[in-house]
C-alpha cells in the first residue's frame, strides 16, 4: 500500500490539463495566413463550453462564447489589402497571437493529379524555384486524408513562398498566383487539397451525402474566405463522357452552397493523352465545354501544351496557371482589354462548296501558330469516314480558310479524334492570335467539336453567342439550354430546347437545303439515313441531309465575324 501513495499523489496532478481545454484554432487560421480581402473576416475554433473568447485583428474586436459543443465562431468586418503584417489576437483562458497575417486575394485549388504535380517536376524547375522569392504570396498544403465525415481539422501549416518551400507545392496554383501577385500587387494565398488519380465523386458534397475527399480535405477548411476556387480534374472521369457535364455541375454547385456564395470556378480543359481509349476524350471535352453554361464559370484550354501525347501529365504548368489567371483577371477582377481565351467556335454557314466558319476571341485576326498550313480538320461523308481537310486563313475577312476534302459535305470537326499530335513547338498546329500576349502564353486551339452541315448540326444563335461571353456561356445564355431546330422546313420552323450536354450543336433553317414539296409536311415520310453524332434521344431520327459535290474542293472558312 506504501507503493501506491506515490501514484496516488500524482494522479490529480495528471488529471489537472484534462480540467482546461485551451482556445484552440484550426490549421488554416495561423501565422503567415493571407485574409481574403474586402470580405468578412471569418475566425473559428473551440474552447470549453461557455468559455468566454474574444477575437481581435487591428482595431475590430469580437466576442463571443462556445456552445455545447466546445465549437465557436466571430465574424470581423471586411479588410483591405494594405500589404502590411498584422497581428490576430484569441484570448479566453489562454491567449494566441498571431503573427504576419496579411491581407489580399486567396484561392483554392483541388483535383487529381495535374493539379497536384509539384514545381520540382516541372519544365525548368530548377530556375522556377530558384526565382520563387515571394514573400507576400503564401502557401497552405492540405495532406492528403480521407474520412467519413466532414473532418474538422488538418496537419498543414501557412508559409512563405520561397525557394525552400515551393518545390513541392502544386506548379499551377503557383504559377497561377505569381500571375495574380504580379498583376494586382496585392499578397496572395493559396491552398492546395488535390489526390492524384481521384475522381470527381469523392470531391463532391450534395444534400445528404458528401465524399470522403471532400470531408477531409476541404470541409476543415470552411468557412475560411476565398475569392475562388480552380478545378484541374477529368482524367480519372474519361469514361462518363457527356455525364461528367452533371457531375461539375453537382461540385460547383455543392461548394458553393457549403461557402454560402457563388464563388469564381475556373477549371482546366484536359489534355490530350495516348492511353485513353478510342474516342472516349472527345465526349470528356465537350461536358467540359457544356460546364460553361453554370454562370461564374472559365475554361483554360491547353490541348497545345502537350509536350509528350504518351505522359498523362504535361510538364508546361506554366501556361497552365498563366490561362487561369487571365480568365480571372478578366472575369473576375475586371480587367479591361485583356484577351483571355484563344479562339471559339461560333458559327458556320454553307456557302455552295465552301464552308465557312466564325470564331469569336480572336483578337486582330487569325494565324497558324508556325505559320505552316493548319491541321487537325477533317471532313466526312455521308459514309461517316473522316479524312484529313486542307484549311487556309482567308485574311479578307480577318480570318478564313480553303480546304479540300475527299469525302465531301457531312461533318467538320477540328481534333476530334482526341490524341492532336505535338508539332516541333510543343503543341498541335491549331489556331493561334498574333496578340503579343497571347503568342506568348495561349496557342489559341478551338475546343473540339464536331460542327455538321448535315441539316442538324450547326450552330447556336447568333444572340446567343455574343462577342465577350463565348467563354463564360459555350453558345448559350446562362442556365439556358441550346436551341434546336426541331422542324426541317426552311420556311416553317420551331425553336425548342435541348437537353444538357447536347453531344453537338444544331443548325440555323437559312442552312438547311430546300426540301421537295413532299417533305415539307409535318408527318413527312423522311429517308433512313443514320446521323452521325445525334443530340438528345428526342432528336434522334432520320432527317434530309445537305448533299454536297463530292468532286468539288471543300473550302473551310475560318472567319472572325463582324460583332467581335
Amino acid at each position: 500500500m506504501k507503493r501506491l501513495l506515490p501514484c496516488l499523489a500524482l494522479l490529480p496532478l495528471c488529471l489537472a490539463p484534462a480540467a482546461r481545454a485551451d482556445v484552440k484554432l484550426p490549421s488554416v487560421i495561423g501565422s503567415h495566413m493571407v485574409l481574403q480581402r474586402d470580405k468578412p473576416v471569418v475566425i473559428w475554433g473551440w474552447a470549453d463550453t461557455d468559455e468566454p473568447v474574444t477575437v481581435t485583428l487591428g482595431d475590430a474586436s469580437v466576442s463571443t462564447k462556445a456552445d455545447s459543443s466546445k465549437k465557436w465562431k466571430v465574424t470581423l468586418p471586411a479588410m483591405k489589402a494594405d500589404g502590411k503584417a498584422h497581428k490576430v489576437t484569441v484570448k479566453g483562458k489562454n491567449t494566441i497571437e498571431l503573427e504576419d497575417v496579411l491581407v489580399g486575394e486567396v484561392w483554392l485549388g483541388s483535383g487529381q493529379s495535374n493539379m497536384e504535380w509539384p514545381l520540382s517536376a516541372t519544365q525548368r524547375a530548377k530556375e522556377a524555384i530558384a526565382d520563387a522569392k515571394h514573400p507576400q504570396i503564401r502557401l497552405f498544403h492540405v495532406p492528403k486524408t480521407q474520412t467519413p465525415k466532414p473532418a474538422d481539422d488538418v496537419k498543414a501549416s501557412w508559409k512563405e513562398c520561397s525557394p525552400e518551400t515551393v518545390g513541392n507545392f502544386s506548379a499551377v496554383l503557383y504559377y497561377f498566383g505569381a500571375r495574380i501577385h504580379d498583376e494586382l500587387k496585392v499578397p496572395v494565398g493559396l491552398i492546395n487539397s488535390s489526390w492524384g488519380g481521384s475522381a470527381i465523386e469523392p470531391w463532391t458534397v450534395g444534400e445528404k451525402t458528401s465524399g470522403q475527399m471532400y470531408n477531409g480535405m476541404i470541409a476543415p477548411v470552411q468557412p475560411f474566405a476565398v475569392r475562388g476556387i480552380l478545378w484541374y480534374q477529368g482524367e480519372s472521369n474519361v469514361a462518363n463522357g457527356l455525364k461528367y457535364t452533371e457531375k461539375m455541375g453537382a461540385l460547383i454547385k455543392g461548394w458553393r452552397k457549403v461557402w454560402g456564395q457563388d464563388l469564381p470556378f475556373g477549371f482546366v480543359q484536359i489534355a490530350p493523352f495516348s492511353g485513353y481509349k478510342a474516342d472516349a476524350l472527345p465526349p470528356l471535352w465537350e461536358a467540359q465545354v457544356a460546364s460553361l453554361k453554370v454562370p461564374g464559370t472559365g475554361m483554360a484550354v491547353i490541348t497545345d501544351l502537350v509536350d509528350n501525347i504518351k505522359d498523362i501529365h504535361p510538364q508546361n504548368k506554366k501556361d497552365v496557371g498563366g490561362r487561369l489567371a487571365l480568365w480571372a483577371l478578366a472575369k473576375v477582377y475586371d480587367k479591361k482589354d485583356l484577351v483571355y481565351s484563344g479562339p471559339l467556335y461560333k458559327g458556320m454557314k454553307v456557302e455552295g462548296s465552301k464552308v465557312r466558319l466564325e470564331f469569336a476571341h480572336v483578337g486582330g485576326g487569325l494565324k497558324s501558330r508556325d505559320g505552316k498550313p493548319l491541321t487537325e480538320f477533317e471532313v466526312a461523308g455521308d459514309d461517316g469516314k473522316f479524312v484529313p481537310a486542307e484549311a487556309t486563313i482567308d485574311g479578307r475577312r480577318g480570318g478564313a480558310g480553303q480546304g479540300r476534302g475527299e469525302a465531301g459535305g457531312g461533318a467538320l470537326r477540328l481534333a476530334e479524334h482526341g490524341q492532336p499530335e505535338p508539332d516541333e513547338q510543343g503543341g498541335p498546329a491549331g489556331l493561334a492570335l498574333p496578340d503579343r500576349e497571347l503568342d506568348r502564353w495561349h496557342r489559341g486551339v478551338v475546343p473540339t467539336r464536331r460542327i455538321g452541315f448535315s441539316g442538324r448540326l450547326l450552330s447556336p444563335p447568333a444572340d446567343l453567342a455574343s462577342a465577350g461571353r463565348v467563354i463564360d456561356l459555350a453558345g448559350g445564355k446562362p442556365g439556358v439550354r441550346r436551341p434546336v431546330v426541331q422542324n426541317h422546313s426552311p420556311r416553317r420552323h420551331k425553336v425548342g430546347r435541348g437537353r444538357r450536354g447536347s453531344a453537338a450543336l444544331r443548325c440555323s433553317a437559312e442552312s438547311l437545303a430546300p426540301l421537295t414539296r413532299g417533305q415539307r409536311g409535318r408527318n413527312a415520310r423522311r429517308p433512313r439515313k443514320p446521323v452521325l453524332r445525334p443530340g438528345p434521344r428526342h432528336e434522334r431520327r432520320p432527317h434530309q441531309r445537305r448533299e454536297l459535290d463530292l468532286q468539288a474542293p471543300l473550302r473551310v472558312h475560318l472567319a472572325r465575324p463582324p460583332a467581335c
